[in-house]
């Protein structure tokens, strides 16, 4: 490398996409959690707004993770971001992961909201998944209802961002809309 350090894509003040996971991982994980699903061991709802999903501390992945994830990969970008250092990001100490399961019949789409956490951190695991938007409205102090940004998981070519995601301030309105 050239030693130069270029920031990912923007897409609103803000709001960033980039690569997250490679898609293999996204195969692992999605096995792992399907799994855990299956086994019948008792698991929480990601947050109040989604019904299906599940914690990802619950299947024991925090210390080999979710720790390491925020450490070493989100904390130092969010401190190279103007936005996301200027609320705290590049000093980040906790977390809460989840997994959300969009399902035509179940939870498909997400109202607007905005995210009680100064950076978070959207990823697509990509499996059983043809397409969504996840779209801005703006800062929490002065959305409106017309969306200033909208991120499709598909790529130009058509396929799947399988592994990309959006790393945004949480003070951002959005949604998710059009899940299939």
């Amino acid at each position: 490398a050239d030693g130069s350090w270029r920031p990912p894509p923007s897409i609103a003040d803000g709001v960033y996409t980039l690569p997250i996971f490679s898609t293999k991982f996204c195969k692992l994980l999605y096995e792992e959690l399907k799994a855990f699903s299956r086994s019948g061991l008792p698991c929480g709802r990601p947050n109040s707004m989604n019904r299906f999903g599940m914690l990802l501390d619950e299947l024991g992945l925090t210390p080999g993770l979710i720790t390491p994830l925020v450490r070493d990969y989100v904390r130092p970008l969010a401190a190279c971001l103007a936005p996301l250092a200027a609320v705290g990001g590049g000093a980040i100490d906790h977390h809460k992961a989840f997994v959300v399961a969009y399902r035509m019949g179940e939870d498909e789409e997400l109202s607007q909201h905005f995210d009680n956490a100064e950076v978070t951190l959207n990823a697509n695991l990509g499996v059983d998944f043809e397409g969504g938007e996840l779209v801005f409205y703006g800062h929490k102090d002065r959305a409106g209802d017309t969306p200033v940004a909208c991120h499709e998981w598909t790529s130009e070519s058509g396929g799947l961002e399988i592994g990309h995601g959006v790393l945004h301030l949480g003070a951002q309105v959005d949604g998710a809309h059009s899940i299939a």
